[in-house]
């Protein structure tokens, strides 16, 4: 029978006997959260259905029907019971937007371009719930890597706290990173702006760079900075072909042109600047009338540390359970794991919808802790191998990413988050005006300023 809620807000189904048992609880439960309830948290203790049974079950709710839940599942396995997550999607129409753009932009293109196999991976994902990384992931970026690591290089800070050589492998498979440089193109096309010559802030290992460069139609100089030296390590293998990008190894603030540029670029970068000193040293370098782009995450509106701690954590959790939700239908994987591998797994599915869930429900404190826990004990996991058995795990171990900079972010150290709202208040302190704005993904319900990746366009004034 179904008890009510209990202390820590579970509902118990002390002995599951038949689908529509289930079918009732997580009906009502899915219709509370869709019109506002923050999660559902279902615990069968006893049941006549296996896991896989139960999943069947679950999802033929999900699916058969005339209509779209507007909702994410999550279904994990215990020692001693099962338990099903639910919460909110707040990406209802991403997948329209995406499918849009990519057969107006991409549908014509060479199937092999980084940015169209990546958006093709990414459809393909949502639309049939299922792990689907693009395959340079386990080719390409071998042959990078090789000769990167042949090389050492001095750890500074940022690299102390952020596993850049991961982020050079994995960070394809983040929700609407690819997504991100299709939209920038789609401003630079719509507004007529010239992209032959430009700047980019804080490039990383260039993957997000090589996406825009193969949408322009033609570019004659990019200056690409970035300071960080196994990033930048990337940074030359990537394009030590192409004569017409020049790579450039110091911080943004040291990096003075010839010549005032019409155009500056920030993707992914702007949380680790002093984000004040970026807009003023961006208009140092800027021509009149130069646009500053910045594509980035962003966390919703705190006014103290707590609010803050809060926001980062929701916003990073959202990006984790999104990822390893698409592991729900899939069980065959796991055998191609190795230990390690399935313990990242085990783990991934029991802890992270966890830490959701105490965030929403207010336990800022758990949540935390909970998150600093794990990356301990993922970190011993993981242990800086970049080898995976299968194409899926990268899924994964981006999620680890995403908690690296979660806990880095709540630390205040290399991660300095801020919201849309203060970003565009300090870019127009500093002589800039905004041009356009748009939430391109959402990690927290509100309205178009919460959480998510956003695109922030700048022209200087």
């Amino acid at each position: 029978m179904l008890s009510d809620f209990s202390s820590e807000d579970k509902i118990i189904i002390s002995n599951l006997q038949n689908r529509d048992q289930l079918f009732q609880v997580l009906e009502k439960q899915w219709i509370e959260i869709q019109n506002g309830i923050d999660y559902s948290y279902v615990l069968i203790q006893k049941s006549i259905f296996q896991l896989n049974e139960i999943k069947k079950i679950v999802k033929s709710l999900f699916e058969n029907s005339n209509f779209n839940w507007k909702i994410h599942y999550h279904i994990n396995e215990t020692k001693s019971h099962i338990e099903i997550f639910s919460f909110l999607n707040h990406n209802e129409y991403y997948l329209n937007n995406l499918k849009n753009d990519y057969n107006y932009y991409l549908n014509s293109l060479s199937n092999n371009l980084y940015i169209k196999e990546s958006i093709s991976s990414e459809i393909n994902s949502i639309e049939n719930q299922c792990f689907s990384a693009p395959r340079f992931i386990s080719y390409q970026n071998n042959s990078i890597v090789s000769n990167v690591m042949s090389i050492s290089y001095d750890r500074d800070l940022f690299e102390s706290k952020i596993d850049v050589n991961s982020y050079n492998f994995f960070e394809s498979v983040h929700p609407a990173y690819a997504y991100q440089m299709l939209r920038i193109y789609d401003f630079l096309y719509k507004n007529n702006i010239n992209a032959s010559h430009f700047i980019d802030i804080g490039a990383g290992p260039g993957a997000a760079l090589q996406m825009l460069i193969e949408l322009l139609p033609s570019y004659s100089k990019i200056d690409v900075i970035e300071p960080s030296p196994t990033a930048f390590g990337y940074l030359k293998e990537r394009f030590k072909n192409n004569s017409f990008i020049n790579p450039i190894q110091k911080g943004f603030f040291d990096y003075h042109p010839d010549e005032p540029c019409k155009l500056a670029i920030s993707v992914g970068s702007s949380h680790h600047f002093n984000t004040y000193f970026l807009f003023q040293h961006a208009r140092k370098i800027l021509s009149k009338d130069g646009y500053l782009i910045i594509s980035d995450e962003f966390i919703s509106p705190f006014s103290n540390r707590r609010e803050r701690t809060k926001n980062i954590i929701s916003h990073h959790i959202s990006y984790i359970f999104d990822l390893i939700k698409l592991g729900n239908q899939n069980n065959e994987f796991v055998s191609s794991c190795n230990d390690d591998e399935y313990e990242l797994l085990r783990v991934s599915h029991s802890v992270y919808p966890r830490i959701k869930l105490e965030i929403l429900a207010g336990n800022i404190e758990n949540a935390e802790k909970m998150c600093r826990d794990l990356l301990e004990r993922i970190s011993i996991i993981v242990d800086n191998n970049l080898n995976i058995s299968n194409s899926f795990l990268s899924y994964y171990r981006l999620s680890f990413l995403e908690l690296q900079a979660l806990v880095a972010g709540i630390d205040y150290d290399v991660e300095c988050k801020t919201y849309v709202e203060n970003l565009i208040k300090m870019a127009e302190s500093q002589g800039f005006s905004l041009e356009h704005h748009e939430k391109i993904y959402t990690t927290t319900s509100g309205g178009n300023f919460n959480s998510g990746t956003h695109l922030v366009c700048f022209k200087k004034i």
